[in-house]
């Protein structure tokens, strides 16, 4: 329990009780100032109160207890307007003062209290001053009293003629005979009566001539009973409007006893009038309302189902008898209600309780209107339900009654002081920036946090041209921002750099609306963030290149140690050649096969860093995957041996794919040797494919990946696994597990290099002891139907087609001599060129040609398909073959070549070299 309510007293007691304060929560929760105020209070033998929050609700000591007389203790808690409800309109005005941080001291002021269920007048002198909470703004007003009503000059001195002539309530005496002897200066401000013209019975005269019959009576009985006197009646204002007023007074007695006569007073009570008069109005209407439209019976079986004939619901809904039955009443219930209505049914079903509920109903006029429901089980003897009985209502009028009412009560003043008093509280509080701004380019106000953030003065920042105030870079941006907004477009999230008043510069996000000529804003302090997020750039950049100089390291030595190995093979072979050919030439084959069969070994491992890298040269064509695994099959399980068990599970349907069939045959067959060699005691080996979609979602989780629709085609085993690191590096080129000299680390490298050349993507899912997946996913081929069978060429090697004249173009000398000399010992026809402007030379000259044979990349700024281009400008359906080692340089155009072309990758054979130009020159024979 809070300290401040320990204690005795009556007040302290009544705080002690739970839930007694439910709008201010609870005590231990109160603000530190509020707790603070009222310690202060209960402790003081002075009437004390504190109006806490917008609603000024009241808290008070046993003091102001009695000061309030019969509003004790239901004033505690509430609106600090229902303790003085007929001095409001005058008190009103003080407290929103003293809330606005404004002390206000008022002296012999008289305001009504109820004592007893009689009203009467007390006079007062009270202080207001404002309570301020943490951050030092008004939270709440802090109000001392002090009855001085025994004090006060009596109604025939001088001292109270003069309190009354300068008080804004109206008051007046009579003498014991009830003639009116006093009218202070605010009768006659009010009603506009000349002097005097009050005095006696005069002022009657400006009641309401429907009113002064009972005002009268009232008066004059209560003056011979010499009682207090209460009357409400309609006043003239000056300006000829009536106006609802109370005249209360009560009775003087000299020292003897004598009657003396009153002194009253008169308020103002016609807001509250009309306030009354709306509610029994609307009471009215409501009643007549009830009277008017009689509630609509209707039965429900036991099940709450509506069954039969039902003519109060048809008349009501305008359904027919089939279109009610069963729930099909709910038809006639508004879409929103409709879930709740029967839920409700169904819980009063469960439960044997009463059915109650609301919903919005349509009419047989089509007009949708609120309907109160109520609905009761009858039973049998033995307590089952026979039926229901139910009525609905109409409430429409009702509903809208209560929801003016609700209105009424919340009160306007008080609504938008309390929205002003947030508004200006956020305004200073808040750490961002908030501004006003008109469009004629300057700031209208500026909060604290401008100053903060920026350095500003609020007088600095009005003074100068908001355009002055942002960074050069962006103020033509800044211009085309403001001419939106003119056009009453919102600007969210424009991020800009705005003068600080040391010179430099602060990145602000801001977020402005316009609202005719004014533009509300509201910015955040970005510029940390940005650094940070600078700073990160840098930090990745930096990263990325530290790891893309560690793979370039990995990949050259691990290029330098393979090829010097091949290297040495192939010179120590030719070196031997050499020596033995000095000595009579024997035994000369053996060294040039082991030459040519390590040559071939260093082609091997170009192809596979070229597919690494995605630069090989890829010849794609529409295929089948079930029928190129299928074929595969056979070969995979001679390779992979018998201990391994090869299945193939082919989905059906499957669709169509477009890519190099051979590098996909050699794909395959190199993930199932890595698999044999993971299961040394053998297994099984699946190969399984399938249709797949790769969404939006996976593509930002996967880089390079574009959402479609792929074949998977899964290659898994039941061997030894890997572990997550080294899954990590599985597709890093020349990392292998094998031991020495068993694997180049290459295999599966040329796979992911594939992959992605042909535009799919590899995932692998692995874990030790648990095998291994891996997943080759290949975007579907959506062209024209696939060819039964891929054309394979063929042709006799080393024989030629006929006497052909071939223009052979490259920069290599001695490959293009040795190509030459082939080529003419197959009776060919050969002319030499060095780079593709020779060639053109050759060609405009009149240079008969029968086949382009031209390597991709050459000197003298015009690559190889730049020189076929322009020759067949020249030469319209030249064939052309092209012989490339780079793929960066590749004939291709989008994967794909023109008629009458091809592309040979080097190194190769002389045999399929010439069986390429045999097969190039038998096209359209």
């Amino acid at each position: 329990m809070p300290h401040f309510l320990q204690g005795p007293g009556e007040v302290r007691g009544l705080l002690r009780q739970p839930d007694r304060l439910r709008g201010l929560g609870q005590p231990h929760e109160w603000p530190q100032a509020l707790a603070a105020a009222l310690s202060l209070a209960l402790d003081s033998g002075f009437a004390t109160c504190i109006a806490w929050g917008p609603e000024g609700l009241l808290l008070y000591n046993d003091a102001c207890a009695q000061l309030l007389g019969d509003r004790h203790p239901a004033a505690l808690g509430r609106p600090v307007a229902e303790a003085w409800p007929w001095d409001w309109q005058q008190l009103q005005p003080q407290f929103a003062q003293a809330m606005a941080g404004d002390p206000v001291h008022r002296r012999r002021q008289p305001l009504s209290r109820l004592c007893g269920g009689v009203r009467e007048l007390a006079w007062l002198d009270y202080s207001l001053a404002p309570v301020r909470d943490a951050l030092g703004a008004p939270a709440g007003v802090c109000c001392t009293w002090i009855d001085v009503t025994a004090s006060v000059p009596r109604d025939d001195t001088p001292a109270y003629r003069s309190i009354a002539d300068h008080t804004e309530i109206i008051m007046w005496t009579t003498e014991a005979s009830g003639c009116c002897t006093y009218l202070n200066p605010a009768w006659y401000q009010f009603t506009g009566q000349s002097r005097d013209d009050g005095l006696g019975l005069g002022w009657l005269d400006v009641t309401h001539p429907e009113d002064r019959p009972a005002a009268e009576a009232a008066f004059l009985a209560a003056n011979e009973a010499q009682s207090h006197f209460r009357a409400e009646y309609r006043l003239r204002r000056h300006d000829g409007v009536y106006r609802w007023v109370i005249d209360a007074a009560a009775p003087r007695f000299g020292e003897d006893g004598r009657y003396l006569g009153y002194v009253g007073a008169v308020l103002d009570i016609h807001d509250r009038k009309l306030a009354e008069a709306a509610v029994v109005a609307s009471n009215a209407r409501f009643q007549a309302a009830i009277k008017a439209v009689e509630g609509v019976l209707w039965t429900n079986d036991a099940s709450g189902r509506m069954r039969g004939e039902q003519p109060g619901w048809t008349m009501l809904t305008g359904q027919s008898y089939e279109q009610y039955q069963d729930f099909g009443w709910t038809d006639a219930v508004h879409p929103d209600d409709v879930r709740h209505s029967i839920d409700v049914w169904h819980q009063a079903v469960a439960e044997r309780r009463a059915y109650l509920a609301e919903h919005r109903l349509r009419r047989r006029d089509g007009q949708w209107r609120h309907y109160s429901v109520r609905a009761v089980p009858t039973m049998d003897a033995r307590g089952d339900i026979i039926e229901w009985v139910g009525v609905h209502t109409d409430i429409t009028e009702l509903r809208r009654t209560e929801d003016a009412l609700r209105q009424l009560n919340a009160g306007l003043e008080i609504g938008i002081r309390q929205s002003t008093l947030e508004r200006d509280r956020l305004w200073g509080m808040s750490q961002d920036i908030m501004a006003i701004a008109s469009l004629n380019g300057y700031f209208l106000n500026v909060n604290p946090a401008f100053s903060t953030i920026l350095g500003w003065s609020l007088e600095e920042a009005v003074s100068m041209p908001f355009l002055d105030m942002t960074h050069p870079d962006h103020r033509t941006d800044l211009s085309s921002k403001v001419e939106l907004l003119a056009r009453g477009q919102a600007v969210v999230r424009y991020e800009v750099r705005n003068l600080h008043r040391d010179g430099g510069f602060r990145w602000l996000s801001w977020t402005i609306v316009p609202e005719g000529d004014v533009l509300y804003g509201v910015a955040r302090d970005i510029t940390a963030e940005r650094r940070q997020a600078e700073l990160l750039h840098q930090t990745e950049e930096a990263l990325r290149q530290a790891q893309k100089m560690e793979a370039v390291g990995q990949l050259t030595g691990g290029i330098a140690h393979d090829f010097n190995n091949l290297l040495a093979g192939m010179v120590g072979n030719l070196e031997l050649l050499k020596v033995k050919m000095r000595s009579g030439g024997v035994g000369l084959a053996r060294h040039i096969d082991d030459a040519m069969a390590v040559a071939n070994r260093a082609a091997a491992l170009t192809h596979r860093l070229l597919a690494f890298s995605r630069r090989q040269t890829l010849m794609p064509k529409p295929l089948d995957p079930n029928r190129l695994v299928a074929t595969m099959t056979d070969l995979i399980g001679r390779t992979v041996g018998p201990s391994v068990q090869v299945e193939a599970r082919l989905a059906a349907d499957v669709w169509p794919i477009e890519c190099d069939p051979n590098q996909l045959e050699s794909a395959l067959l190199n993930l199932a040797i890595n698999a044999r060699d993971a299961m040394p005691g053998g297994g099984l080996l699946t190969i399984e494919t399938a249709n797949t979609v790769l969404d939006a979602d996976y593509a930002a989780r996967h880089a390079e990946v574009q959402p479609g629709d792929y074949v998977s085609i899964r290659v898994a085993d039941n061997g030894t696994g890997m572990t997550p690191e080294v899954a990590a590096r599985a597709f890093d080129p020349f990392f292998t597990t094998k031991p020495q000299g068993q694997g180049t680390g290459l295999g599966l490298s040329m796979i992911y290099g594939f992959a992605k050349q042909s535009g799919g993507h590899i995932a692998i899912d692995t874990a030790p002891g648990e095998g291994t997946v891996i997943r080759l996913k290949l975007p579907r081929y959506r062209g024209d139907a696939l060819p039964d069978k891929h054309n394979a060429g063929n042709g006799n090697a080393m024989q030629a087609v006929s006497q052909a004249t071939l223009l052979l173009v490259d920069d290599e000398g001695h490959l293009r001599e040795l190509l030459a000399e082939m080529l003419e010992m197959l009776n060919y026809r050969v002319v030499q060129s060095g780079d593709a402007a020779a060639a053109l030379g050759l060609i405009d000259a009149g240079q008969p040609a029968d086949l382009l044979i031209t390597d991709v990349g050459l000197p003298g700024g015009m690559n190889g398909r730049q020189l076929a281009e322009a020759a067949r400008l020249r030469r319209p359906g030249l064939k052309v073959l092209f012989i490339t080692g780079y793929a960066e340089d590749a004939p291709t155009r989008n994967g794909m070549l023109e008629p009458a072309m091809d592309v040979l990758t080097k190194p190769f054979s002389l045999d399929t070299f010439a069986q390429r130009v045999a097969a190039m020159l038998k096209l359209a024979h």
